[in-house]
């Protein structure tokens, strides 16, 4: 079974890279454009969260706060990525 890996990044070219280095790598990808699709909870739990630290306007670190406090997800890994410098 290959482990799953939720990317929430709204660039697509980051979203391009690392589904393409992560599917080559071996990792089940499922990804996410926007915050609504977590907040909502219409995903598939995943093993890993990589999500971006300023995703559509909405704070990363809201969506990690989010994660954790549901009980589904508190237990899952979450990376927090930037593009900005």
């Amino acid at each position: 079974m290959k482990h799953k890996i939720l990317i929430a990044d709204d660039d697509p070219g980051i979203r391009d890279i690392f589904k393409i280095v992560l599917t080559k790598a071996g990792y089940d990808i499922e990804v996410k454009e926007d915050a609504n699709e977590i907040f909502e909870n219409k995903f598939s739990i995943p093993d890993l969260f990589l999500v971006d630290k300023l995703l559509s306007g909405v704070d990363g670190l809201d969506i990690c706060h989010y994660l954790k406090i549901n009980e589904q997800t508190s237990h899952i890994p979450v990376i927090m990525v930037s593009s900005f410098s």
